[in-house]
């Protein structure tokens, strides 16, 4: 690596380093781990009564049915019909929340939304994605200059504690600003670009992606994707005390059961051993997040767009004329960008 790029690293160069040193971590990390996913493989063969005394199944056996059926899964991106398509949608790339907030001047403005209250979000995205101790690391270190790039909120997992929604100024300290108006970080070192993609894996073949808390519509992502991402076992709000301790790799995806709230561990069972398709679902603690670190670019990374009229639970469909310019619009837009285009029907 040169001079330069050490002082002044690109967006793209300092994913692909954080990328790489997590996946180093998570590849090696300690057997108590592992030995807390074979003790849940046994204890669900037990439940389900998978093999006899006389004839036992190994752990290993079933734990392997169970990952590699995850990691045949779609990685996808749930989205809102109308907000996408209501209007030609010219975009050949993806942008995530910080990268949007930063707009055109560089300059970060975090706004509440109907979704997230915008310091609780990046407080629960950095303590899940920068291990407390890169915060006090030698200044001249990788770790030390992974953290000033990626980090806004100066959170630790130390002072956030468990109480999220409690959040007070003393827990974010780097966040000035307000929800309403933006929230900026006194981080000059921050480079939105270099944070995360949000997506999930559609672990249960559900009908309209992973969640449908963002919207029935959904992005199926390039299959390549998944080698890299992150992975988490829930939304990471529910994570963020955690900090990077559940994160699993796409080699991994399967000790997702070892921090996997009962309810996800039950879905995970009859999906991935059971092969059932499962129906829709909003609660985060049955998504299995998934963060990607690097720009997403529509032709290259999208496959499919599941189009459907559904708005969400509480609203009706879209209606005739507006679902008729819907699909106009995103006809036109997966035409652009040689994307499948499937109506789902609903």
């Amino acid at each position: 690596m040169s001079l330069t790029s050490m002082l002044s690293p690109s967006s793209k160069s300092i994913q692909k380093e954080y990328v790489d040193k997590r996946l180093r971590h998570i590849k090696h990390e300690d057997r108590a781990k592992a030995k807390a996913v074979a003790d849940k493989i046994l204890e669900l063969q037990q439940l389900h009564k998978i093999g006899t005394a006389q004839r036992p199944v190994p752990w290993t056996e079933t734990y392997i049915r169970i990952h590699e059926r995850m990691q045949a899964a779609d990685l996808t991106i749930n989205l809102d019909a109308g907000s996408w398509f209501i209007r030609d949608n010219t975009h050949a790339t993806y942008s995530q929340m910080y990268e949007r907030a930063a707009g055109t001047n560089g300059q970060l403005a975090l706004k509440d939304d109907e979704y997230n209250k915008a310091a609780i979000r990046a407080v629960a995205d950095d303590l899940v994605t920068l291990p407390d101790e890169w915060a006090n690391a030698h200044p001249f270190s990788q770790r030390q200059r992974l953290y000033k790039a990626m980090n806004v909120t100066g959170a630790t997992t130390t002072v956030a504690g468990t109480n999220m929604a409690g959040l007070k100024p003393q827990h974010h300290p780097k966040l000035v600003g307000d929800g309403k108006n933006g929230f900026a970080t006194t981080n000059s070192h921050f480079k939105p670009k270099a944070r995360e993609v949000f997506a999930a894996l559609n672990y249960g073949r559900r009908p309209h992606g992973a969640n449908t808390t963002y919207g029935f519509s959904h992005l199926i992502l390039n299959p390549n994707l998944k080698k890299r991402a992150l992975y988490y076992p829930s939304d990471t709000f529910f994570l963020a005390s955690q900090g990077v301790s559940s994160q699993c790799s796409y080699d991994t995806i399967g000790s997702v059961l070892k921090g996997a709230h009962p309810d996800m561990v039950t879905a995970l069972w009859k999906s991935c051993h059971g092969r059932e398709a499962l129906p829709d679902t909003a609660m985060g603690a049955l998504m299995i997040e998934a963060h990607i670190f690097q720009k997403l670019k529509i032709a290259e990374d999208v496959q499919t767009l599941v189009l459907s009229r559904t708005r969400n639970k509480t609203r009706p469909l879209f209606a005739e004329n507006e679902w008729r310019d819907i699909v106009k619009n995103a006809t036109a837009w997966c035409n652009r960008n040689a994307v499948r285009l499937i109506l789902s029907g609903n």
